[in-house]
């Protein structure tokens, strides 16, 4: 069952306290960050001391929400919203890193192996299932699998009117050309120009 407030920081206790805007949208960010990750790596994120998390989750009332649970006003909180989804985006890249490290430890060891060991039941279920996780944390059948990117070139094709006044100077040059190579008048510079 909700809140009427879903988690967020009731208006009575914003009332009663002066809270400045910018100080409000670190509050409200914390808030998120704590649902999101926890205490600890919000401290860590935010550089607010877990202590100070602790005190305003009970000053202002903060619910254990399960995340992207509460519709946001995105106006009051853009600021708040922006810095929160960059700061999973980067932890998102950190994971990737991580995992990938990971899974580039177990590929090493797995070359190590003989391919007798190898095919013992419980080393290749690991093995199997590291390469599965890594696919999909780190997105290389996807890459793989992506559509190609078709290119359309629009070619304006000329219309008979078009065609015949190209064909009528075509015609002119080419009497000209017939003329000049009938003449016994060698060019000169000026007419090379």
């Amino acid at each position: 069952m909700s809140e009427p407030n879903n988690g967020q920081m009731p208006t009575a206790a914003i009332s009663r306290t002066r809270i400045s805007p910018s100080r409000l949208a670190l509050i409200e960010y914390c808030r998120r960050l704590v649902s999101e990750v926890g205490y600890q790596l919000a401290s860590q994120l935010s550089g607010v001391k877990v202590m100070t998390l602790y005190q305003w989750k009970k000053r202002f009332g903060w619910k254990d929400i399960a995340p992207h649970a509460q519709a946001l006003d995105a106006s009051k909180l853009s600021e708040s919203a922006a810095a929160h989804d960059e700061t999973l985006r980067k932890i998102n890249k950190a994971a990737k890193l991580h995992y990938a490290v990971a899974a580039l430890k177990a590929g090493v060891e797995a070359s190590g192996k003989t391919g007798k060991a190898l095919m013992q039941h419980k080393t290749a279920l690991a093995f199997n299932q590291n390469a599965q996780a890594a696919d999909r944390t780190l997105g290389w059948t996807a890459e793989r699998s992506q559509p190609q990117v078709a290119v359309a070139v629009k070619v304006e094709m000329p219309t008979p009117e078009q065609d015949k006044q190209r064909q009528a100077l075509h015609d002119k040059l080419d009497e000209i050309t017939r003329r000049l190579a009938a003449s016994d008048v060698p060019p000169t510079r000026e007419d090379a120009r």
